[in-house]
């Protein structure tokens, strides 16, 4: 019994010590990438088979290989981000967004997916981690405005047990179906066509 509360009280310790050098005690208009528990993207990032660069672009930590599309289309992909992001505030009625958010960008959906395990076409949003992983590609769109969105919203927000509120809105935010063709243009098109 007294080892057990001799552990609890360290756990207790060490927790209140970790919550105080992770928290701030006043707002602050700084972007700040906090640290996680459980940092899924440092076992991407840390690994030693394929190595990252990175940029930082406003919100955005962006991590890429240097021989790649994505390389080679770095203004393109910061606009579209920066759209993506002020975009979400807009919908979500959110002011200021302060975290940090990470991205990392893949040569290809199969080099995402030996990282994850799992095979996704345009991305995929781990808004626990404040990640956002995207193969990009000369013939794939990445679901920057989508993705982003789940990020935002889920931390602005908190977490939702409603599937069809998560996803549509994430959509909706996106206004795109893998094309440039709106959403609104294709219910029109159903509704014309019964």
């Amino acid at each position: 019994m007294e080892k057990v509360s001799t552990n609890y009280t360290n756990w207790f310790v060490q927790e209140n010590v970790y919550t105080a050098r992770t928290s701030l005690d006043n707002p602050t208009d700084e972007v700040v990438f906090y640290p996680h528990r459980a940092a899924f993207t440092n076992k991407i990032l840390n690994q030693d088979t394929l190595p990252f660069l990175s940029i930082s672009h406003g919100n955005f930590r962006i991590f890429f290989a240097g021989n790649t599309y994505a390389a080679a289309h770095l203004p393109e992909i910061k606009e579209q981000i920066a759209f993506a992001f002020s975009n979400a505030l807009q919908i979500l009625n959110v002011e200021k967004y302060n975290r940090g958010i990470t991205l990392i960008l893949f040569e290809s959906v199969e080099e995402m997916q030996a990282f994850t395990g799992v095979r996704a076409q345009g991305g995929i949003a781990y808004a626990e981690f404040d990640a956002g992983l995207f193969p990009i590609t000369a013939t794939r769109r990445p679901q920057f405005k989508h993705e982003i969105f789940h990020i935002i919203s889920l931390n602005a927000w908190g977490p939702s047990g409603c599937r069809l509120l998560i996803e549509g809105s994430a959509v909706y935010a996106d206004n795109e179906c893998h094309i440039e063709n709106p959403i609104p243009t294709i219910n029109a098109y159903y509704l014309q066509s019964n």
